[in-house]
């Protein structure tokens, strides 16, 4: 009588596995890593103007003024050097914005 000795898997395929078992797929560790690399190759603003936000929300400068700009929670990042240019605290606006744009859904 001939045994047939089974094979280990390898080790890539016990862990892929694994992971998959855990409901940790492929596709989920490409996105969590194609995330990273973007927060990483982002650029870390300070702060931004109304230009840069209308280029970086696809919102018009217009509509920036009109629907979200007046927003208290937007003003309390506002800053501006007596009559000059305005611009705001990226990270706190950021979030403002996006509590703003969450309430029109």
């Amino acid at each position: 009588m001939v045994r047939k000795i089974q094979e280990q898997p390898s080790e890539s395929v016990l862990i892929k596995t694994i992971l998959e078992m855990s409901g940790i797929t492929t596709e989920k560790i490409e996105k969590q890593i194609e995330s990273l690399i973007n927060d990483v190759m982002r650029p870390k603003l300070l702060y931004w103007d109304i230009k840069k936000m209308s280029e970086l929300t696809c919102m018009e400068p217009s509509y920036l003024e009109k629907y979200v700009l007046h927003d208290p929670r937007m003003k309390v990042y506002e800053r501006r050097n007596g009559k000059g240019k305005r611009f705001w605290e990226y990270e706190g606006s950021v979030k403002a914005l996006k509590e703003i744009v969450d309430e029109w859904y």
